[in-house]
């Protein structure tokens, strides 16, 4: 028959209190036990005679604080990253544009911003602020010209959609003859007889031998009293002269016809050409 051991309840609490509950080891080496009433029991040493570490022996070490980190004369404890990194502030000064020192890198946004007094910037945040400057210097609508280089801009800048003017030339829009983006003119242009001034043409005209006609002529008598005023005369007549009238054909018209003839033009086109230097030149279009 099993037997059966009964404890009280002050018993069992008693048991509860004893119980260890955590452990730590002192500065002395010595394993200090806690029990669940916060009792402390002191263990006895532990790490028997593990010596303190040295540059030469390896065992027990402190910790150094930042302040002591920093101070750099304690040398017995060993320094954590933090109180490294307190220590490293310390002694190595920011760069500055006189001095130099530790520097944080600025981002491409910082970069862009061009705020930042204290930050170094990389080759790649320098282009990005770069194409950032060019892209407000050429926004959307802009022309990029070159004088010898034909490599398209969205090459050259690393951004935007361009698009080529060729055989073009730029002029000023006014709103109303001149708009923008409109498009017009010719290097060459061949006169029509709209374009010419009111002007007059100087002519010398025969007419034909087409018709007779009758003039009045007056002659001397040859007869008594003759004065010999004119040179035609006639025999016979009283007095001293008289007239005579040529043969008659009639009223008749002379009919002139012709032209001035062919001046010297060839009917080449004028050309409007200004003086000019040729370019590469570019619009953005994206």
């Amino acid at each position: 028959m099993a037997t059966v051991t009964g404890y009280t309840k002050a018993k069992m609490d008693a048991i509860v209190d004893a119980t260890i509950v955590s452990g730590a080891i002192d500065e002395d080496g010595h394993l200090i036990l806690t029990t669940h009433d916060g009792t402390l029991i002191d263990a006895g040493a532990v790490l028997g005679s593990v010596p303190s570490a040295s540059t030469t022996v390896a065992g027990l070490v402190e910790l150094a604080t930042s302040a002591e980190a920093t101070t750099g004369t304690d040398t017995s404890r060993a320094v954590t990253p933090a109180a490294l990194a307190a220590a490293v502030g310390s002694f190595v000064p920011g760069a500055s544009q006189t001095s130099q020192g530790k520097v944080e890198l600025a981002t491409d946004a910082e970069t862009i911003t061009g705020t930042d007094a204290t930050r170094a910037v990389t080759p790649a945040s320098l282009k990005a602020a770069t194409n950032a400057l060019l892209a407000v210097i050429y926004p959307v609508g802009s022309v990029y010209a070159n004088y010898s280089d034909s490599t398209n801009p969205a090459t050259l800048f690393g951004f935007g959609t361009w698009v080529a003017i060729s055989g073009r030339m730029l002029i000023g829009q006014d709103g109303a003859t001149y708009t923008p983006g409109g498009t017009g003119g010719a290097a060459t242009h061949s006169i029509a007889s709209g374009n010419l001034p009111a002007h007059a043409h100087t002519v010398s005209i025969n007419t034909t031998t087409t018709g007779a006609h009758q003039h009045t002529i007056e002659v001397d008598f040859d007869g008594a009293g003759g004065s010999s005023r004119y040179t035609v005369h006639r025999g016979g007549g009283s007095g001293s002269h008289d007239s005579d009238l040529s043969t008659s054909v009639g009223n008749h018209a002379h009919t002139v016809s012709g032209n001035t003839g062919n001046g010297p033009g060839s009917g080449t086109a004028i050309n409007h050409m200004n003086p000019y230097v040729g370019v590469y030149l570019w619009r953005r279009t994206a």
